[in-house]
């Protein structure tokens, strides 16, 4: 029985059944409204909670709007009452609406901040030190793997999105931003339960790609000279070391 009213009420949620004979009130449709109502309203807070940067950039009306459109689609509602794992298909949203069009970098600025909910939900994990590093013969060395942080997320946007963090951070209201043509390089982490990027040089940033595939420490770093031949191996070891994002070796 509670299941077929679960089920009746799902279906009066999304419009999809007119038939509201199991709610006992003779102003069912106004009922069911006030539901419909929160329900949405939950799902915007929880995507302007996932997407901070967006809702600035719009400006709160307008995210509302597009947030409201996305929401009223049927294939976008979660699939589980957990919500901080929902909303990875709205950067592909925004991407779609029409009025957005001229906002290119948009649909990258959100799959960043994407990146950053995951990295914040990741699994706890230690940690290597640089310490245990200087137990290692040269040899050893630099055929080490390195694995890393489960909140640990390298991201490469075609915009400047650094340039764009650094406007929504700025007080300053003459601020002005120049979005060149140059990709930004990022890694993401979660420092003292802290989401936090790293900008990255794009030398850095590939070597680290390089680790984070699989392949052995003297590889990744003759893969990395090969294309940047100014690569600065020990800068790059002690920033990994510094920032904790190495799990195990």
């Amino acid at each position: 029985m509670l299941e077929n009213i679960q089920a009746k009420f799902e279906l009066a949620l999304l419009k999809e059944d007119v038939n509201l004979n199991f709610i006992c009130s003779q102003n069912k449709e106004n009922r069911v409204e006030i539901y419909r109502h929160t329900v949405r309203e939950n799902l915007m807070k929880a995507l302007s909670l996932t997407y901070p940067g967006i809702w600035r950039l719009l400006g709160e009306t307008c995210a509302n709007q597009v947030a409201s459109l996305f929401c009223n689609d049927k294939a976008n509602l979660p699939i589980s009452g957990c919500l901080e794992d929902w909303g990875q298909s709205f950067p592909a949203f925004l991407s779609a609406v029409p009025e957005l069009k001229a906002l290119c970098y948009l649909e990258d600025f959100a799959n960043y901040e994407w990146h950053k909910q995951l990295a914040f939900v990741a699994k706890e994990s230690s940690f290597i030190a640089i310490s245990q590093l200087k137990s290692f013969s040269e040899n050893q060395l630099v055929n080490l793997k390195f694995e890393f942080n489960p909140c640990v997320i390298l991201f490469r946007s075609r915009y400047p999105l650094d340039k764009i963090m650094e406007l929504l951070s700025s007080h300053d209201i003459t601020y002005q931003i120049n979005l060149d043509k140059r990709a930004a390089c990022a890694l993401i982490t979660r420092l003292e339960r802290k989401v936090v990027t790293f900008w990255l040089s794009g030398m850095d940033w590939y070597f680290i790609k390089q680790l984070k595939s699989g392949k052995k420490l003297i590889n990744a770093l003759n893969k990395t000279l090969r294309k940047y031949p100014d690569f600065d191996l020990t800068k790059a070891l002690h920033f990994m070391l510094e920032k904790k994002i190495i799990g195990k070796i």
